[in-house]
């Protein structure tokens, strides 16, 4: 029989080696115990003496009643480990207050034996392995062991408090993997999962035991180191797991090569602002610098980015209540043949009618919108809108045959998208043919198994698909022939020198070349003068959108320009001039 650890935690010395010699007459050679004369004292020798207990014996009424407040402790610290509170009479106050804390069960120095001590031990040591069990399958990942997040969450609260109390530093450390979505693609889950494996084991085998690392989903960890005598502790910590990117992993004949984005957030004892939300925020805005340097690094928090993370909170609550307030709205650009004499299809374009800072267009604010989270919450409410304005605007003579929605990746990379625009065109009465979903190439070329799974659903309702910003990518065609694209969007870059730029030139030929060999439409974006409309028709282009013919307009001036079906008196000028 395996000898069981107890530690014992009381102020009185003597009391311990009462308990000692107790279970040592009793159950020789079974029982070893450790003594701490206060369960402070007991976690401050964890960071250089690992000790998992079998169980934990507390003085209730030591220290000047310190005592309930250690039994806590420890039932919040090491929650799968059998607490036993003591005291001198078994009704005492401090009893009923022990057991109403969390202890699993309560002895009376006063009317304890070897026999009863023994008894109480095997007692609860035999549920400790069904408590364990049923702990882990709430706090821990089922994948790699880790913990989950709740219960780092749960740890960081612990590591403030005793950060405050000891006068030790600490600091919470975001790993995010660089291309991981790659590795599941190329190689399927089954070898990612391994990956995930591997990488939670090279993370648990970089820090000390009393450090916690945790999965907190997809390919994001976390780690939080306590007890640290000094900041600087924390950087070598995150220079030896940045080191991890250095090794190569074999899986199955497969070598794969880590890359770790970090993101560390120091806290000291003599800060008072500082909260488990805080520490959690902190850590992301810095794995956020770490990834926007050029990934594969780490990167502290500091005062700099200090205030970018009190901007980003604003932006949170602003962002919150926009969604609320109904201050987003649409406007829409046409799209316009290239006679001019008719307008094609319109693109839903997204604004922000901030009572600030006035109308906000997208690029101001979106990239904010994902970083937060909010991106599906957001496109559904473009896609809902859209679709209601542009039935609203089909009700009488369909003047606008087409309308054009911006996909973003968190919208098809989520269960369900498809099924969302099936019961969104249903509501509108639109048929699916009349929907065109701009993707941009470079997740087309990225595809996870649900957002291929997404878009073959989409495509068996009827939708059309648009590759926004054409030639901008990844610079591969795979996708046109592998997936039935309708039409492509060269981009506004190809469109700018386009009058004094041979390779630009050159560059729209060919892709109208290769769109007309594959049967497909071709819209040029960001036309803006009249010698770009000159060469986009010597070039054979004829599908046109951009501030040459309309800027992003409110729903009601479309359905204006599409009631009146000619362009406006500007335009024809334009047109006349440019035919000439």
């Amino acid at each position: 029989m395996d000898t069981r650890i107890i530690v014992i935690v009381d102020d009185n010395y003597g009391d311990f080696i009462l308990i000692r010699e107790y279970l040592e007459l009793e159950a020789p050679g079974q029982y070893s115990c450790v003594y701490h004369p206060s369960f402070e004292a007991f976690l401050s020798g964890l960071a250089d003496n690992p000790l998992h207990p079998d169980a934990l014996l507390i003085d209730c009424e030591d220290n000047g009643r310190r005592g309930l407040q250690d039994l806590r402790s420890a039932v919040d610290h090491l929650p799968t480990t059998p607490v036993i509170g003591m005291s001198e009479e078994l009704l005492s106050e401090s009893a009923r207050a022990a057991l109403d804390s969390g202890a699993t069960h309560f002895i009376a120095k006063n009317d304890l034996t070897p026999a009863r001590l023994v008894q109480t031990l095997a007692y609860t040591c035999a549920n400790e392995r069904r408590l364990r069990g049923l702990f882990e399958r709430a706090h821990f990942d089922p994948l790699t062991g880790l913990a989950n997040r709740g219960l780092l969450s749960d740890r960081i609260g612990h590591a403030l408090e005793r950060c405050q109390r000891s006068g030790e530093h600490a600091a919470l450390l975001m790993i995010d993997l660089d291309d991981f979505k790659q590795i599941n693609d190329s190689h399927g889950h089954d070898i990612g999962d391994s990956f995930l494996r591997e990488i939670a084991a090279a993370l648990r085998g970089s820090v000390r035991d009393s450090d916690t690392v945790a999965r907190l989903g997809g390919d994001e960890f976390a780690v939080l180191l306590e007890g640290l005598r000094h900041a600087e502790g924390a950087l070598q910590i995150a220079a030896k797991l940045q080191a991890i990117s250095q090794q190569v992993i074999r899986i199955g004949g497969i070598e794969l090569r880590p890359a770790l984005s970090i993101g560390v957030s120091l806290f000291t004892p003599e800060s008072s602002r500082f909260t488990a939300e805080w520490l959690c925020k902190a850590a992301d805005i810095a794995l956020y610098r770490a990834k926007s340097l050029g990934k594969n690094q780490y990167c502290v928090f500091t005062d700099e980015l200090d205030q970018q993370m009190v901007d980003n909170l604003e932006l949170d609550r602003a962002i919150r209540c926009g969604l609320e307030r109904s201050e987003l709205l649409l406007h829409y650009q046409p799209i316009v043949n290239s006679d001019m004499h008719r307008m094609i299809a319109v693109e839903a374009l997204l604004r922000w009618q901030h009572p600030a800072r006035g109308m906000m267009a997208p690029a101001t604010f979106l990239p904010a919108v994902e970083k937060l989270g909010f991106m599906q919450q957001v496109g559904r409410f473009v896609l809902k809108e859209a679709l209601r304005q542009f039935a609203d605007w089909n009700t009488t003579d369909g003047a606008i045959p087409t309308l054009h929605v911006n996909v973003s990746a968190a919208q098809l990379s989520a269960h369900g998208f498809a099924a969302y625009v099936a019961a969104e065109l249903a509501s509108a009465g639109i048929s699916a043919g009349r929907i065109c979903l701009e993707l941009t190439e470079s997740l087309l070329f990225d595809q996870s198994a649900t957002v291929r799974t997404e878009l073959g659903a989409l495509r068996e309702l009827g939708v059309r698909f648009a590759i926004d910003d054409f030639g901008t990518g990844y610079g591969s065609y795979n996708y046109l022939k592998s997936f039935p694209i309708d039409s492509i969007k060269i981009d506004k870059r190809f469109v700018d020198a386009l009058a004094h730029d041979a390779t630009d030139r050159a560059i729209v030929r060919s892709i109208l070349g290769l769109a007309a060999e594959l049967g497909l439409e071709v819209t040029v974006e960001g036309v803006e003068t009249v010698e770009q409309l000159r060469q986009l028709r010597h070039l054979g282009a004829t599908n046109l959108q951009g501030f040459l013919f309309h800027r992003p307009l409110p729903a009601l001036e479309i359905a204006r320009l599409a009631s009146s079906g000619q362009p406006r008196p500007a335009v024809r000028q334009v047109s006349a001039h440019a035919a000439g």
